[in-house]
């Protein structure tokens, strides 16, 4: 997940699938995995939290230099698969200039395949993050010089159209500010179930979070979407948010108004391991 602070252009896919089945962290080989998720299984959670915070620093130190966006060695592709094996998501810089095709090309080496198709995305699957004035898209907050709160990608999707993972490409870099934050969604999950098992258990609820339709001239243009905010994926972790506070309705309750609380008072201590940068 991730949130941006002010303007730069990226190139920006986002993969509602990965190559064959669903992955442990989506990019690479399968692994078994234990019950790790379960609220009742402490004793797989207590082993794989110890392994998670031992490798997540070291992880954050890396940056992956790639030279051919299009034919990556086997070496750049191993030391990005390899950090998203621990952290879900990897940084890499390259002295190449990428273009929309070479994004695709990058990806697909990824095992990302499936390209989403939202609004204002073109045939070629990769939305131009920037200001954009006197179209259409002119009233979306992404392409704005507005701040974006923290979300995940494709948190307005139906069920079976989940985004698993997402390439975000910086292409001319913010004369000011532009800062972006990234952040695992697996230590979101394991800081909220430390504090306190209940809030992933109301974050778990299938109609916990709802985004409103989107309506355009009396027309609907995608339904409302309700679901959770922590599920449960043939193993794999899978989060779904917005801190968006227009459009978006939370299931009424004590229960979910204290973990929607915890999760918000989480996400903006910036002691935890995310990811800040320019």
């Amino acid at each position: 997940m991730y949130q941006r602070a002010d303007r730069q252009v990226r190139h920006h896919i986002t993969m509602k699938s990965c190559k064959d089945t669903f992955y442990r962290h989506n990019f690479f080989e399968s692994q078994p995995v234990e019950n790790i998720f379960d609220l009742k299984d402490s004793r797989a959670y207590q082993a794989w939290r110890e392994q998670k915070l031992t490798n997540q620093p070291r992880v954050l130190e890396q940056i992956v230099t790639i030279s051919n966006p299009a034919d990556l060695t086997f070496d750049e592709r191993k030391k990005i698969l390899d950090l998203c094996n621990v952290a879900n998501l990897a940084i890499y810089s390259s002295e190449k200039i990428f273009n929309k095709k070479n994004v695709m090309e990058f990806a697909s080496q990824l095992n990302l395949i499936g390209a989403d198709r939202p609004l204002f995305v073109g045939d070629h699957g990769v939305s131009e993050i920037t200001q954009i004035k006197g179209k259409p898209q002119s009233s979306f907050v992404p392409y704005s010089n507005k701040p974006m709160s923290w979300h995940t990608d494709g948190y307005y999707n139906p069920s079976g159209s989940e985004v698993f993972g997402f390439i975000l490409h910086c292409e001319c870099p913010a004369s000011t500010g532009g800062e972006t934050a990234l952040l695992d969604p697996e230590i979101v999950y394991l800081q909220l179930r430390d504090l306190n098992p209940e809030y992933i258990e109301a974050l778990m609820q299938p109609d916990v979070f709802e985004v409103d339709a989107n309506i355009k001239d009396g027309k609907i243009i995608r339904p409302a979407q309700r679901g959770s905010v922590f599920s449960v994926v043939n193993g794999n972790l899978f989060m779904r948010f917005s801190g968006r506070k227009r459009f978006i309705k939370w299931k009424s309750g004590l229960a979910v108004e204290r973990a929607k609380k915890a999760l918000e008072e989480v996400l903006e201590d910036k002691s935890h391991f995310g990811i800040y940068y320019t």
